[in-house]
């Protein structure tokens, strides 16, 4: 059975944003060679785990520079843009669900990671 891994984190949640974002990496490659390339990276642009909002504005544009320059999860990355207010989880659903169509044969069996969120939900 194929295993696919989807990672998600959404941007938009504060009181002042237009837009609710979501990004999800689906992949069913190599996870430890993902998170060594993204590791990798994140060591070059110095953004070292932190929270994005708390990262330099040319830190994350060198991380964001070196994702792209370097291929990483190429074609596997999709995102959506929701005008506010919408509920949290709909978006992220959404997102999901186009996303492991597009890259879903088959039997496959799915785990999603979401960033900051509690494993009951």
């Amino acid at each position: 059975m194929r295993k696919l891994y989807c990672y998600v984190d959404e941007t938009g949640q504060d009181v002042g944003s237009e837009f609710f974002i979501v990004v999800a990496v689906v992949s069913d490659e190599d996870q430890y060679r993902l998170r060594r390339q993204l590791t990798d990276v994140e060591e070059v642009a110095q953004t070292n785990q932190l929270k994005w909002h708390k990262t330099e504005h040319s830190r994350r544009i060198k991380y964001l520079s070196l994702v792209v320059e370097r291929n990483i999860a190429k074609g596997s990355v999709y995102t959506a843009r929701y005008r506010k207010p919408i509920p949290y989880f709909f978006p992220i659903i959404d997102v999901l669900e186009k996303a492991i169509k597009k890259v879903a044969r088959g039997e496959y069996q799915v785990r999603v990671y979401v960033d900051g969120i509690d494993r009951k939900k």
